[in-house]
């Protein structure tokens, strides 16, 4: 399961407020290989990793994909490894049959999803 990036949030008349500093909407769109996780029109919450340490196994992350033309893609980390270059993530859609065919390094990641409105 992801690792825990939201502190408790507090349920006060009807409200649920978080205290999510540097959060970042995310308009995604829909490509089925996250499903039935994300689906048209869900807007993800996500916040930025300040060190390699901060994503685990589990976790779902937006990565720029030049691989992919320039896209943001929002896949879950199955792995961990390093390399000569560095530590690198394996990812992998929720609902594709295998993990994407590129290592995804710290640069590239934009965001550490954290949440999701439908």
């Amino acid at each position: 399961s992801p690792s825990s990036h939201v502190p408790s949030p507090i349920f006060s008349n009807e409200q649920v407020i978080l205290n999510l500093s540097g959060a970042i909407p995310i308009f995604v769109t829909d490509t089925n290989s996250m499903d039935p996780l994300v689906d048209v029109e869900t807007t993800v919450i996500g916040i930025r990793p300040k060190t390699p340490r901060d994503i685990g196994i589990g976790d779902i992350i937006g990565y720029q994909c030049a691989k992919c033309g320039d896209v943001i893609v929002m896949h879950r980390v199955v792995g961990i490894g390093k390399d000569k270059d560095g530590i690198y993530f394996i990812t992998k859609g929720d609902n594709n049959p295998s993990a994407d065919p590129w290592p995804v390094r710290y640069e590239e990641i934009q965001v550490i999803v954290v949440g999701f409105l439908y």
